[in-house]
């Protein structure tokens, strides 16, 4: 029983020592950034002093820890309100100056120089997906005679609409009757 309680003290002692590490990892002086790690809702009858509450997307200014508790850290928030809030509920801010998913792309590109005397790729013209053939030729030829099925007997207005038709199920059967009869 005596070893159980002397391992859990020590566990307890070495966990001490992890989190001074990190505070000092940290090394938070006057002016340096942070940002919340999670939310934290003030309490308007603290015994340490006026608290701000804290909230992830915006930014605090450290001012200084609190004199008898190290915990709490004394900042200022964008909005120029001042007050103590949990250390542990902040992270350093660090601005981002690229996004990391593009670093590897600019290393690359930077890689893929051309040989000496090689011409640069040559720019290709746009080409339209569904330009088809049929619908510019007919497009070209505005008068309503072009759209006129004569096996039908229909007149549709204009080049969308009469390629449908032509690949209709009723123009279908119609050219078959007419492939039978002969007319």
């Amino acid at each position: 029983m005596q070893n159980d309680f002397e391992g859990v003290s020590k566990r307890m002692n070495d966990l001490k020592v992890n989190e001074n590490n990190n505070e000092s990892k940290n090394a938070e002086r006057p002016g340096m950034k942070f940002k919340a790690l999670a939310s934290y809702k003030r309490n308007l009858g603290s015994p340490i002093g006026d608290e701000i509450n804290l909230q992830g997307n915006i930014l605090y200014t450290f001012v200084s820890k609190h004199p008898n508790c190290e915990g709490w850290w004394k900042v200022t928030n964008e909005e120029g309100a001042c007050g103590y809030v949990p250390g542990n509920r902040l992270t350093p801010y660090k601005k981002p100056t690229t996004l990391p998913w593009l670093e590897n792309k600019r290393e690359e590109q930077a890689n893929e120089t051309p040989f000496f005397g090689a011409l640069p790729p040559k720019a290709t013209p746009y080409v339209p997906t569904y330009n088809h053939k049929g619908l510019t030729e007919l497009a070209a030829n505005k008068g309503p005679e072009t759209y006129y099925c004569e096996i039908c007997d229909k007149q549709l207005n204009g080049p969308r609409p009469f390629t449908a038709h032509l690949a209709s199920r009723g123009h279908k059967e119609e050219v078959e009757l007419r492939a039978i009869y002969g007319n």
